[in-house]
């Protein structure tokens, strides 16, 4: 019996794994991203910023604040800043690490607050 306990626990372990491995759904990514602010890392540094409802969104990415607006397309997150970019959109997709952690394929490290 113990061993048929053991194995399910294992079981369900697994699948739990495989749940969250990959990237998010869009609808994943609006219940998670909607209305919370964030830190992030990355080779090219680092920031904070926050994705209101509305679409609005506010940014500081290497000390310097824009204001800009989110939404999701299909399974990314896609953000266009005032002064990133040259106000052009940029897309990205977002894995869950565990717990608030996330991983953009844009190459940043997200801890959601």
């Amino acid at each position: 019996m113990k061993k048929v306990v053991a194995l399910a626990i294992g079981i369900g372990l697994i699948l739990t794994a495989i749940a969250q491995a990959g990237d998010m759904t869009g609808a994943q990514l609006k219940k998670a991203f909607t209305g919370t602010s964030m830190t992030f890392t990355g080779k090219s540094g680092n920031g904070t910023s926050v994705y209101n409802a509305d679409g609005s969104a506010s940014i500081v990415f290497k000390g310097k604040p824009s204001k800009g607006k989110w939404r999701v397309k299909g399974s990314s997150i896609c953000t266009t800043w005032d002064t990133i970019r040259g106000g052009e959109e940029g897309c990205f997709t977002v894995e869950p690490l565990g717990g608030n952690k996330y991983r953009s394929s844009n190459g940043f490290t997200l801890s959601l607050h």
